[in-house]
C-alpha cells in the first residue's frame, strides 16, 4: 500500500535553481514597489478630497454663526427679546484644526 505525503503533489524540481530565485526576488520587489506607488496616489487623492471637504465644511459653520448673528441684531433691535442663540463654536474649532496647512496662518488666525 502506498501513501501518499502532505506535499507530494507539490513539483520540488526547481527548489535549487538560482534563477527560479531571481524571479521570486524580482516578483516580490515589484510587488512591493506597486503595492507603495498605489499606497501613496491613493493617501494623496484621500487628502486632496479632504481639503475640499474641510474647506466646505469650515464655510458652512462660519455662515451659520454669521446667520445667527444677523438674527441676533435684528432682535436688539426690535428690543422685544433678548436673544438667546447659540453659536456652532465647537464646529468651527474642529474644521479649523483640520484646514491648518491649507488656508494661509493669517486667515486661521482671523477665523479663530
Amino acid at each position: 500500500m502506498q501513501t501518499l505525503g502532505c506535499f507530494d503533489f507539490v513539483d520540488w524540481s526547481w527548489f535549487g535553481r538560482v534563477q527560479d530565485y531571481w524571479f521570486l526576488v524580482l516578483g516580490a520587489a515589484l510587488g512591493a514597489l506597486t503595492t507603495v506607488w498605489w499606497a501613496k496616489h491613493e493617501f494623496k487623492r484621500f487628502q486632496s478630497t479632504e481639503k475640499g471637504l474641510s474647506k466646505n465644511a469650515l464655510l458652512e459653520r462660519l455662515q451659520f454663526n454669521d446667520d445667527r448673528v444677523v438674527q441676533i441684531l435684528a432682535q436688539l433691535a426690535s428690543r422685544k427679546l433678548t436673544p438667546d442663540f447659540t453659536f456652532d463654536t465647537t464646529g468651527i474649532i474642529i474644521w479649523l484644526s483640520r484646514i491648518e496647512g491649507i488656508l494661509p496662518a493669517e486667515t486661521v488666525q482671523a477665523i479663530n
